[in-house]
């Protein structure tokens, strides 16, 4: 488990995987796009209440630069919880359901997560070539997201040992203070309580209950950029609310 190193594709895409062929993955900024006002400038949230046309302009341009078509982007309605779209066939990506992971074999199909601040993690393993996401707030976290997404990738016949995670840019543990009962549902490991409040790092809670699932800590890569600290770079719901803009990760096998 160690830092990720920020490689840029562009202002718009910080690049995942670096360096492993079979998959094209990234996780967006908030620069580069046509948006304007509280949702400038990179903003591919298609729930948020932003134009569509903007909206759409902005995918287009992450498309372009991912090699991806439009067509092959999947989204789920995320819902803080733990299921799992399994996506079987393409007809499938014009579809919204209520989940918050997603697993595919699929190579034309591109999978999503969306973020203001809760954790983004890409699964990819070079073996079965299988890809999986995970959207892990605290609820999430703690729900197992990551573990949902994890077992579905079981169920393609992955093994634990060759999967590689990526934990993508998210809220900081410095930035992220919670409640008594919030922090009470997560391992102490996770919780800093040398502040007035407690925090959470969720960067550490998700890796390390991916560590316990059997995943290599040496093929965790966990992002150190923070989505409230980093204002010029990434929206954040804890820092603004709404309305507002979302990050938005990918991947898609090649």
């Amino acid at each position: 488990m160690y830092k990720k190193e920020v490689i840029f594709l562009s202002e718009r895409l910080i690049k995942a995987f670096e360096g492993f062929d079979g998959v094209t993955a990234a996780f967006s900024t908030r620069l580069g796009g046509v948006s304007e006002g509280v949702f400038a400038s990179l903003n591919p949230g298609i729930f948020s209440a932003d134009s569509k046309e903007n909206i759409e302009k902005n995918l287009s341009l992450i498309c372009d630069e991912l090699g991806v078509t439009r067509e092959s982007l999947v989204f789920n309605h995320q819902v803080h919880g733990a299921d799992v779209t399994d996506v079987t066939s393409v007809k499938m990506c014009p579809d919204i359901r209520d989940a918050d992971c997603f697993v595919t074999a699929l190579s034309d199909v591109t999978l999503t997560c969306i973020t203001a601040d809760c954790v983004p993690i890409l699964f990819f393993d070079p073996v079965r070539k299988v890809i999986a996401t995970a959207h892990a707030g605290w609820r999430g976290t703690v729900k197992g997201s990551q573990k949902a997404a994890l077992d579905a990738m079981l169920g393609y016949g992955s093994n634990t040992s060759d999967i590689l995670v990526e934990i993508g840019p998210c809220i900081s543990a410095a930035a992220y203070e919670v409640s008594e009962d919030v922090a009470s549902q997560f391992d102490p490991s996770a919780v800093i309580t040398t502040y007035e409040k407690p925090h959470i790092d969720l960067r550490r809670a998700n890796a390390d209950i991916l560590i316990a699932c059997g995943i290599k800590p040496e093929n965790i890569k966990i992002s150190d950029l923070c989505t409230f600290e980093k204002e010029d770079m990434f929206f954040s719901h804890r820092r603004t609310g709404l309305p507002r803009g979302t990050q938005m990760a990918f991947i898609s096998l090649r």
